[in-house]
Protein backbone atom coordinates (compact mmCIF):
# COMPACT_ATOMS: atom_id res chain seq x y z
CA UNK A 1 0.00 0.00 0.00
CA UNK A 2 0.77 3.68 0.67
CA UNK A 3 3.37 2.83 2.87
CA UNK A 4 5.18 0.57 1.43
CA UNK A 5 5.60 3.24 -1.80
CA UNK A 6 6.65 6.12 1.08
CA UNK A 7 9.39 3.61 2.76
CA UNK A 8 10.56 2.13 -0.78
CA UNK A 9 10.80 5.87 -2.20
CA UNK A 10 13.84 6.61 -1.89
CA UNK A 11 15.57 3.53 -3.09
CA UNK A 12 13.15 3.98 -6.42
CA UNK A 13 15.09 7.25 -6.82
CA UNK A 14 18.82 6.44 -6.02
CA UNK A 15 18.44 2.68 -8.36
CA UNK A 16 14.64 2.79 -10.42
CA UNK A 17 16.36 0.01 -12.54
CA UNK A 18 16.31 -2.05 -9.66
CA UNK A 19 12.26 -1.02 -8.96
CA UNK A 20 11.05 -2.32 -11.85
CA UNK A 21 7.65 -3.53 -9.79
CA UNK A 22 8.07 -0.67 -7.37
CA UNK A 23 7.78 2.08 -9.85
CA UNK A 24 4.64 0.23 -11.65
CA UNK A 25 2.99 0.09 -8.06
CA UNK A 26 3.64 3.60 -7.89
CA UNK A 27 2.09 4.58 -11.07
CA UNK A 28 -1.15 2.62 -10.95
CA UNK A 29 -1.64 4.42 -7.45
CA UNK A 30 -0.87 7.83 -9.05
CA UNK A 31 -2.65 6.83 -12.31
CA UNK A 32 -5.44 4.13 -10.95
CA UNK A 33 -6.83 2.52 -14.03
CA UNK A 34 -10.36 2.63 -14.94
CA UNK A 35 -12.15 -0.52 -14.78
CA UNK A 36 -15.90 -1.06 -16.73
CA UNK A 37 -18.27 -3.60 -16.55
CA UNK A 38 -21.44 -3.80 -19.01
CA UNK A 39 -24.23 -5.61 -18.31
CA UNK A 40 -26.04 -6.08 -21.26
CA UNK A 41 -29.01 -8.77 -22.92
CA UNK A 42 -28.26 -9.59 -26.87
CA UNK A 43 -26.35 -8.33 -29.58
CA UNK A 44 -28.11 -4.76 -29.98
CA UNK A 45 -27.27 -3.43 -26.36
CA UNK A 46 -23.85 -4.72 -26.20
CA UNK A 47 -23.15 -2.86 -29.74
CA UNK A 48 -24.68 0.14 -28.54
CA UNK A 49 -21.90 -0.02 -25.49
CA UNK A 50 -19.01 -0.88 -27.81
CA UNK A 51 -19.78 2.01 -30.05
CA UNK A 52 -19.92 4.53 -27.07
CA UNK A 53 -16.78 2.83 -26.13
CA UNK A 54 -15.07 3.85 -29.07
CA UNK A 55 -11.07 3.40 -28.77
CA UNK A 56 -10.68 3.45 -24.51
CA UNK A 57 -7.29 3.92 -23.53
CA UNK A 58 -4.81 1.18 -22.73
CA UNK A 59 -5.29 2.11 -18.66
CA UNK A 60 -9.10 1.12 -19.22
CA UNK A 61 -10.26 -2.74 -18.62
CA UNK A 62 -13.47 -3.61 -19.97
CA UNK A 63 -15.21 -6.63 -19.19
CA UNK A 64 -18.54 -7.46 -20.68
CA UNK A 65 -20.68 -9.42 -18.86
CA UNK A 66 -24.09 -10.98 -20.64
CA UNK A 67 -27.45 -10.76 -18.52
CA UNK A 68 -28.27 -14.52 -18.34
CA UNK A 69 -24.17 -15.12 -17.04
CA UNK A 70 -25.50 -16.80 -13.70
CA UNK A 71 -24.09 -16.82 -10.61
CA UNK A 72 -20.97 -14.29 -10.69
CA UNK A 73 -18.07 -14.17 -7.64
CA UNK A 74 -17.76 -11.06 -4.99
CA UNK A 75 -18.65 -7.33 -6.30
CA UNK A 76 -19.66 -9.10 -10.00
CA UNK A 77 -22.71 -10.37 -7.82
CA UNK A 78 -23.62 -6.45 -7.39
CA UNK A 79 -23.29 -5.31 -10.47
CA UNK A 80 -26.93 -6.43 -11.92
CA UNK A 81 -28.14 -6.10 -15.17
CA UNK A 82 -31.10 -3.71 -16.08
CA UNK A 83 -33.37 -3.52 -19.40
CA UNK A 84 -31.14 -1.29 -21.99
CA UNK A 85 -27.78 -2.65 -20.08
CA UNK A 86 -25.67 -0.88 -17.24
CA UNK A 87 -22.11 0.40 -17.32
CA UNK A 88 -20.38 0.49 -14.09
CA UNK A 89 -17.35 2.11 -13.71
CA UNK A 90 -14.69 3.04 -11.14
CA UNK A 91 -11.64 4.72 -11.39
CA UNK A 92 -8.65 3.51 -8.96
CA UNK A 93 -11.12 2.75 -5.85
CA UNK A 94 -13.78 5.69 -6.63
CA UNK A 95 -16.85 4.20 -8.03
CA UNK A 96 -19.94 6.18 -10.32
CA UNK A 97 -23.50 5.07 -9.99
CA UNK A 98 -24.31 2.74 -12.54
CA UNK A 99 -24.73 4.30 -15.88
CA UNK A 100 -27.79 3.56 -18.14
CA UNK A 101 -27.17 5.44 -21.42
CA UNK A 102 -24.23 4.47 -23.21
CA UNK A 103 -24.25 8.53 -24.61
CA UNK A 104 -23.42 9.23 -20.92
CA UNK A 105 -19.71 7.25 -21.11
CA UNK A 106 -17.12 9.22 -20.53
CA UNK A 107 -13.76 7.78 -20.55
CA UNK A 108 -11.91 11.34 -19.56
Amino acid sequence: GERTLFAAFSTMQQIPQACCASLRALNDYLHPRTHIVIRFDGAAEESAWRRALGAADRRTDVYFIPAQSGKLPGMLAAQKYAAGGLAYVCRGTQCEPPLRDPAGLKLD
